[in-house]
């Protein structure tokens, strides 16, 4: 996924702000996502360890 389809994504997602549809349409799964939003920065690994409870 380039930054122009990442860009589409959150556009169309925070237009109809339903997931799952989201998900079919691109034909992506959660994970898919995941990895994508990581790769570029998007989710932080403190973030990650503070939620998840984990001590890094």
């Amino acid at each position: 996924m380039d930054k122009r389809e990442r860009e589409f994504f959150v556009d169309t997602f925070l237009e109809d702000g339903d997931f799952e549809s989201l998900l079919e349409q691109f034909d992506l799964t959660p994970q898919d996502v995941f990895e994508h939003l990581f790769e570029h920065g998007m989710i932080d690994i403190e973030l990650l360890f503070d939620l998840s409870g984990c001590k890094n």
